[in-house]
């Protein structure tokens, strides 16, 4: 089925726009000191030949703070314990491994301070200012994470294991970072797109999964993007569909070899949406939602939800 698990949550990129009096974004007005506590819980369940194969959900909780205005904003990300609950998986070993995974790496985790540089007019983060340390912080959990999948390793090898282990994570380093910057920005896209008050448009982007160590890499999928926006006092809503290009989707896949079924584009539906809310007197958003739903020939069909709250 992994032909069909790389199409994960997408970030997208504009080509180029041209704005004129008719279009808006979002004047982002953060202030020093601001804190937000967000929430996301995203579910995932895969079904096969119509039977649920696997049905998990995993509940997120940062907080973040405003540290820095001015030419860019920096932001202060600190994660607490992820929750993850797996309501049906079709193999139990695995369903400890993740479980146990999920524990070891988010308890290292919840204590490191992310610094991350945001865009002042788009929105969007742009570098993780203490990357370093994050490595560090990863390759501190090799040990562990070898433990766990074998426990049988001889404690004298461990070390070499952990040597390749950080020689592999300075390899995929440019794909670790963006793939962080692309989770974040996952959420954060909305302050990006041009938008018609009370009023709909279609622009093509370049589109991407969010994960770079998947599939596509950090390739690019041409896709039309339909953004409806709906103004109200001090609140605006913004609602998107995304139509990817199924051709190019295939050709993706089977390039890099996911394509073991000859999946054609006549086989595939895809559905993508994602709503915004924002607080225009604060610039914050209040909430954010999306739904990424991909069928394979009813074969494999595959359904992503995600919610997030800023509070």
């Amino acid at each position: 089925m992994k032909q069909a698990l790389f199409l994960i949550f997408s970030v997208t990129q504009f080509f180029a726009f041209t704005q004129d009096d008719n279009y808006a974004i979002v004047d982002i007005s953060w202030k020093l000191g601001d804190t937000k506590k967000i929430e996301t819980v995203a579910s995932t369940k895969t079904y096969v030949n119509g039977s649920l194969l696997s049905d998990t959900e995993v509940k997120s909780n940062y907080t973040i703070s405003v540290v820095n205005v001015g030419d860019f904003y920096t932001l202060k990300y600190r994660q607490a314990l992820d929750e993850l609950t797996i309501k049906e998986l079709e193999n139990l070993e695995m369903d400890t491994l993740i479980q146990k995974l999920m524990i070891i790496i988010t308890k290292n985790v919840s204590d490191f301070d992310y610094l991350v540089k945001f865009d002042p007019e788009l929105g969007l983060a742009t570098e993780i200012i203490n990357l370093d340390k994050m490595i560090d912080e990863i390759e501190g959990n090799i040990p562990e994470l070898v433990r766990l999948i074998d426990p049988s390793i001889p404690e004298e090898k461990m070390s070499m294991i952990k040597e390749l282990g950080e020689g592999m994570i300075n390899m995929m380093k440019p794909e670790i970072t963006q793939t962080t910057i692309n989770s974040i920005n996952y959420t954060f896209q909305g302050y990006s797109f041009p938008f018609r008050p009370n009023d709909s448009y279609t622009q093509q982007i370049d589109y991407y999964d969010v994960n770079t160590l998947g599939a596509l890499g950090n390739k690019s999928l041409p896709a039309m993007l339909t953004i409806e926006a709906s103004e109200s006092g001090n609140r605006l809503k913004l609602s998107t569909t995304t139509d990817v290009d199924k051709k190019a989707m295939i050709d993706a896949m089977t390039a890099a070899g996911k394509n073991e079924q000859n999946f054609t584009p006549e086989e595939v539906t895809i559905v993508e949406k994602e709503n915004y809310e924002f607080d225009l007197n604060t610039s914050w958003i209040l909430t954010h939602s999306s739904l990424v739903d991909v069928k394979f020939r009813n074969t494999v069909h595959v359904v992503q939800t995600s919610h997030t709250t800023f509070k």
